[in-house]
């Protein structure tokens, strides 16, 4: 059966990210099975030169038509412009939107004489601080027309109520920016069907969506990372992001994992027995690229950010640094660590062995060099770049945090797999690789071999159909009232 899948995110800006890779595959691969495909984002930093320019990248195919409530105020702020452009005055209705807007903006703390255009950046955002705390923003069109406020409440700075500003002069007003949302997603979805599915792939839209009378349409969440705060694991408390979203799972009609052990612990914590099944991530498998093996060169690709822990792969290979004079460390991302570990790295005396490349446009190139990648994180879902580098034919050192590297390494035949913060067992797999680089060849070959047979999107289509048909039969009938509120 061919159906309307909607693939929900944040913003665009996010597909070059983890989860943005994701739902670019995601998309891919539903277009592939026959089915019509739409992207749907939130933010307002998403405009239609922003879009354009993940067309014109390649990482979007243009079949995939981009929903976004902003980009829909912002066009039709445009055909107002563009009818009123020229005009000695305002039309009335402008007039009367222009005075809402000035009696609103008498509450910003401006200087004299500041202009908003000024403040704005090429996403026509503004955000200021007030003096009483928390910050107000302002969205502009194009033509630098005030379509949004939106400030916080007290010092707190959380969310607050919103204004939207019409071109015909109307003013809406909503208790906060989530409710003008699922008034927005609601419309998209006013003529739904059975064949409508929509998949959401970041915990915190999930309470939109269950809030949001979609009608028939099917929800499904896709969880792409572990749930827990430290030490990761059932018993710890819920991470912040995923408290809302969990207690929400009811008006969810399925919800998708990317590994069984995942499944089970969500399973337990939600007391839920149907409606939970897993799906492995997908990720392309081209032919490897014409590059020389170095036989001396490790690396490591990724956010430099708290999750990854790049200084547990920096430790790691100090200690075996002296063993391996000729061995290289390459560091490609960047990141809130960034700084930090450059200076780990010059206390260890490393600079001339470890490097920081920065961001890179070609991962897999790098990973095809390497003779071994490396994965030190503290939690996953099921790490992409350890599917990335599998399917390049290229071994990963990694941890075996919760979730992932267990499924997707057998220690040994496809990679290395440690105990999650052996530093010494980690820098002994990165050394068994630098030291017998044809045995991590062959570990290599058969780790691209695994990647073809679970995780490519030939793969996983029939898991995905399964999961469709799994909400099809668990759908009911959702009645919600006011603008999505239960």
């Amino acid at each position: 059966m061919s159906r309307h899948i909607y693939i929900m995110g944040i913003a665009m800006s996010e597909v070059t990210g983890g989860v943005g890779r994701a739902m670019r595959n995601q998309a891919e691969m539903f277009l592939a099975a026959g089915h019509k495909v739409s992207m749907i984002t939130f933010s307002h930093y998403d405009t239609r030169e922003t879009i354009e320019n993940v067309y014109s990248s390649g990482d979007l195919p243009r079949s995939v038509e981009v929903l976004n409530p902003n980009v829909d105020m912002v066009a039709a702020w445009a055909e107002a412009e563009k009818r009123n452009a020229g005009l000695g005055s305002p039309t009335p209705k402008l007039s009367l939107l222009l005075g809402l807007k000035k009696l609103w903006n008498t509450q910003k703390s401006k200087a004299p004489g500041e202009s908003a255009s000024g403040s704005s950046n090429a996403t026509h955002v503004v955000k200021q601080k007030l003096p009483h705390g928390g910050e107000e923003t302002t969205v502009l069109t194009e033509g630098g027309n005030t379509y949004l406020v939106r400030r916080p409440y007290g010092d707190s700075g959380t969310e607050a109520p919103v204004q939207v500003f019409h071109p015909d002069g109307q003013v809406s007003e909503y208790p906060s920016v989530t409710n003008w949302r699922i008034e927005w997603l609601e419309s998209v979805f006013s003529n739904a069907t059975g064949n409508d599915a929509i998949v959401v792939n970041y915990p915190t839209e999930v309470p939109l969506l269950a809030r949001a009378n979609v009608g028939p349409a099917r929800k499904l969440w896709v969880i792409h990372n572990n749930v827990w705060d430290p030490p990761y694991c059932p018993g710890s408390e819920i991470r912040s992001n995923y408290r809302w979203a969990l207690k929400a799972h009811k008006k969810i009609d399925v919800i998708v994992t990317l590994t069984d052990q995942q499944e089970d612990d969500i399973k337990t914590l939600l007391g839920r027995d149907g409606g939970i099944t897993t799906v492995n991530n997908i990720t392309a498998l081209p032919p490897l690229p014409s590059v020389d093996k170095d036989v001396n060169l490790v690396s490591l690709v990724g956010r430099l950010v708290e999750q990854k822990a790049v200084h547990e792969s920096i430790e790691a290979f100090a200690l075996i640094a002296p063993r391996f004079p000729q061995a290289r460390f390459e560091i490609y991302g960047r990141g809130s660590c960034e700084s930090d570990l450059k200076k780990l790295v010059k206390q260890r005396d490393l600079e001339r062995q470890i490097t920081f490349k920065g961001f890179t446009t070609n991962p897999r190139d790098v990973m095809a060099r390497s003779v071994c990648t490396v994965s030190s994180s503290l939690y996953e879902g099921q790490p992409l770049n350890i599917l990335e580098s599998n399917a390049m034919a290229t071994p990963v050192a990694a941890y075996d945090c919760r979730y992932g590297p267990s499924g997707l390494i057998e220690d040994g035949v496809t990679g290395r797999i440690v105990p999650q913060g052996d530093r010494q067992a980690l820098a002994n797999a990165i050394a068994d690789m630098l030291g017998n680089p044809t045995g991590a060849a062959q570990m290599g070959t058969e780790a691209r071999h695994r990647i073809e047979q679970h995780n490519t999107a030939k793969a996983v289509t029939a898991d995905w159909e399964k999961a469709f048909s799994l909400a099809d039969h668990l759908h009911q009938p959702q009645e919600i009232h006011n603008g999505g509120t239960p």
